[in-house]
């Protein structure tokens, strides 16, 4: 009788478990649901905003698609995936902006803000490309901090610009200091 009552005890106890499990799948398959629903609606949102700064960057005509994981395709109107390195930084550009543009319309995340750093980020473009970029990154971010040893102030407007500050080395580029302003030579 003791055996009999073990059993039934552990059979009690297997189904209790079997049913938490059961609860545990279910839950989990409403947050899988639910993160795929919201992955898809994201890259959407990502594949329409790369699109538009691919539209107004760069001087060819590309096709932007956005998987649900977020990986993006840039291709021609051959179905062809191969960009110079120019275009390639356009798409990192439009990449990079379509994010902070969605960053910016999240109930979340509105009203934040995200600066946005660049180090050298023209060396790969050409003229009209590298002036397609300047013109739409004041939209990426309420503050832009680009770092460059080439001369921009020819290429920015003068009301897009916060602050200057150039970095000055001796002859022997062993010693830097750091002063306001355009100071080329």
């Amino acid at each position: 009788m003791n055996e009999f009552d073990e059993k039934t005890k552990q059979s009690q106890a297997g189904k209790i478990a079997q049913r938490r499990i059961e609860i545990l799948k279910t839950v989990s398959e409403g947050f899988q649901s639910q993160l795929e629903k919201e992955s898809l609606a994201f890259s959407q949102k990502l594949e329409i905003n790369i699109q538009d700064l691919i539209n107004r960057m760069l001087t060819s005509q590309r096709k932007v698609s956005v998987t649900p994981e977020f990986s993006v395709r840039i291709t021609d109107s051959y179905n062809d995936e191969s960009k110079s390195e120019g275009q390639f930084a356009v798409v990192s550009f439009a990449y990079i902006g379509g994010i902070l543009k969605m960053l910016q319309s999240e109930g979340s995340l509105k009203g934040k803000e995200y600066p946005l750093v660049l180090d050298g980020p023209f060396s790969k473009l050409d003229m009209i490309q590298r002036q397609n970029v300047v013109d739409e990154l004041p939209q990426f971010a309420p503050q832009v901090i680009l770092f460059s040893k080439d001369d921009l102030q020819e290429v920015f407007s003068k009301e897009s610009i916060g602050s200057v500050w150039t970095i000055q080395s001796n002859e022997e580029k062993n010693v830097a200091h750091v002063e306001e302003g355009f100071l080329w030579n």
